[in-house]
């Protein structure tokens, strides 16, 4: 509505329904259509990034039961996620101390059970 200055009248605009909210289903759709695409995206991003997480800990779970088992020499694949990468070299720093402990274990048995011999 607006008002005509010299005559006082008021002029009104009259547009069918259908036309003013046919824009407004098509930006309905476009906004769907888009929703649709990034959560699309969100979850195939989100199922590779746990891929690559879950991989290298399940090499670090199945390397620990091999150390469970006595094989100290086990190692676990590198992995381009820092904290893993971190937690591997502990692993293999632990299985390296472990085997030495283990192998000084023996060696100072055998000494023992030599001294008691004689």
């Amino acid at each position: 509505m607006s008002i005509v200055p010299d005559v006082n009248w008021l002029t009104v605009v009259e547009i069918p329904v259908s036309e003013a909210v046919d824009s407004l289903k098509q930006l309905l759709v476009a906004m769907v259509i888009v929703l649709g695409l990034v959560v699309a995206i969100a979850i195939i991003s989100g199922i590779l990034f746990s891929r690559n997480v879950v991989r290298p800990l399940r090499h670090l779970t199945a390397a620990a039961a091999e150390v469970s088992k006595g094989n100290f020499q086990v190692r676990v694949p590198v992995s381009h996620y820092q904290e893993l990468n971190v937690l591997a070299q502990a692993f293999h720093i632990m299985g390296e101390q472990l085997f030495v402990l283990i192998d000084d274990l023996t060696v100072a048995k055998s000494k023992a059970e030599t001294s008691l011999q004689n």
